[in-house]
């Protein structure tokens, strides 16, 4: 009786036929299987199991013209050089040696993806038993070699106590227990033992530290009292003053702080008691109590000042009906606390300067804003991301008076909304007084009525309006054609909105 082919010779045979079907040498055909015994391997199948043992799409076609037994052995191959793919290559060995068109069927159809999946579970059982060793090293500050993350679970613990330290004795008693005992012992200990036993030892030893050292943590903490105690008066530390007796220390305090503070009143109240305690409590706890009082009152007052700003402040911008953000973000931080309001002062605060303006005559079409295109300023539908930037307007402080604005752009800072012959540009800021007083505008209630109307403060009575497109400084004259008072209220009032830009 002939001897079965090994599963290297099969491979070999199968390498064989694979390379006689690329070269294009002619084989002797098989002869056919008949239909009944067929058990069908669909193409989609076949890709399905090609691309889980990491073939790329532009192998499948080359796949697709080997018979089912080679097209296995294929897969076999693939799964050969993947250390992860142990279950999947033996199941793909299995189907490729039994070779009967149900084993190959089967491992193609199922049967890869059940070994993948236990592939897969393995490797997450690997992964977590190397996080635990790595996790329970890291307690004793010990980073594992691979070599150590690869050695059975007794010997990992005898490396973890010949790699503690000696000091760390509760530890170490903890592993030689987990070394001897059972399974469950060495789980429990590289879970939870190593941690509570390394707790244990570090609380021994801080205790045995603050047993022998307690007499130098006093004298360190007297002069660690007397080190605060100076910060606060900002005066230098020297050995003579951490030496020195306590009313002579306290005393310098009350002679070097500050006249009028509860810091220096308090330590002259302590120095004429003469009383130990009394001088000993100041050093310690009563100067800072006593400058918790002088900073509180300080804080309030600083409070009282930044309330005061915030309020004129959003005050203005309510009035001139202008910063709708800076009004809501003022008005956040006065509702809130004195931290709150210094933050807000101190913050950048041209993003809430920023807003829009729609113009609102009547007959216009697309809810037009004012907007700067090309240099000039003028009002059109926003529609597109550069629409919604040359829309956008920070409103500050007027250049040539404080209580009017400036309309500086959003994407071109430091230019700014200037009249020039009645037309209205976008020019940059040369710092020069005509072009402070062409770039200032007080705001005035809408000519309307209602929202908000922009009027020259170098040309008082003109107004910014929109006219056929353009924008242009005008009044009711009729010296120019933009100076028409058909509808000048409606095209000289501005709503404000939202920024489209943030």
């Amino acid at each position: 009786m002939a001897k079965p082919m090994s599963f290297v010779a099969r491979a070999f045979a199968a390498t064989t036929v694979l390379a006689a079907l690329t070269s294009g040498t002619a084989l002797a055909a098989a002869p056919p299987v008949p239909a009944a015994q067929q058990n069908v391997i669909s193409n989609e199948a076949k890709i399905k199991a090609a691309r889980l043992v990491g073939f790329a799409e532009s192998e499948f076609s080359r796949l697709l013209v080997f018979n089912d037994r080679n097209f296995v052995f294929e897969l076999w191959r693939r799964a050969a050089d993947n250390e992860k793919a142990a279950k999947v290559r033996d199941a793909a060995r299995l189907a490729y040696e039994t070779n009967t068109p149900e084993a190959l069927a089967e491992f193609v159809n199922t049967g890869i993806h059940q070994a993948h999946e236990q592939d897969l579970a393995a490797e997450a059982a690997r992964q977590a038993e190397r996080a635990l060793r790595i996790k329970a090293a890291a307690v004793i500050g010990v980073t594992p070699t691979e070599p150590m993350l690869l050695v059975d679970r007794k010997n990992f613990v005898f490396r973890l106590w010949e790699l503690c330290a000696k000091e760390l004795t509760e530890v170490r008693d903890a592993a030689v227990v987990a070394y001897r005992g059972t399974e469950a012992q060495v789980q429990e200990f590289l879970t939870t033992g190593i941690v509570a036993a390394k707790q244990a030892a570090d609380e021994r030893i801080a205790r045995e530290a603050k047993e022998k050292e307690e007499a130098e943590k006093e004298r360190l903490r007297v002069r660690e009292a007397r080190t605060k105690a100076l910060a606060v008066i900002n005066v230098p530390v020297t050995e003579v003053l951490l030496g020195m007796p306590d009313i002579d220390f306290v005393l310098e305090i009350a002679q070097r702080a500050g006249q009028h503070t509860h810091v220096s009143g308090d330590a002259w109240a302590a120095v004429e008691t003469k009383d130990p305690v009394v001088l000993r409590h100041y050093v310690f706890t009563g100067i800072h109590q006593a400058h918790a009082k002088d900073l509180a009152e300080a804080a309030v007052k600083q409070d009282q000042a930044n309330q005061r700003r915030i309020l004129e402040m959003i005050t203005h911008a309510r009035n001139t009906g202008v910063n709708p953000v800076l009004v809501r973000a003022g008005q956040r931080a006065l509702d809130a606390g004195p931290g709150e309001r210094a933050a807000f002062l101190a913050q950048d605060r041209a993003p809430l300067l920023r807003q829009s303006f729609q113009a609102v005559s009547p007959g216009l079409s697309g809810s037009p804003f004012l907007r700067h295109a090309n240099g000039f300023a003028s009002i059109s539908p926003i529609t597109g991301e550069l629409d919604r930037q040359d829309a956008t307007w920070m409103l500050v402080p007027g250049l040539a008076d404080p209580d009017c604005y400036s309309i500086e752009s959003v994407n071109f800072r430091g230019s700014f909304l200037r009249h020039s012959d009645f037309r209205i540009s976008l020019a940059g800021n040369d710092n020069s007084e005509l072009f402070g007083r062409d770039a200032t505008f007080c705001a005035r209630t809408g000519r309307t009525g209602a929202d908000v109307s922009f009027e020259s403060v170098n040309l008082p009575g003109r107004f910014l309006r929109h006219s056929h497109g353009g924008l242009y400084l005008a009044d009711t004259s009729n010296r120019f054609p933009f100076d028409n008072p058909h509808l000048f209220a409606e095209d000289t009032t501005w709503r404000v909105t939202e920024p489209w830009v943030s």
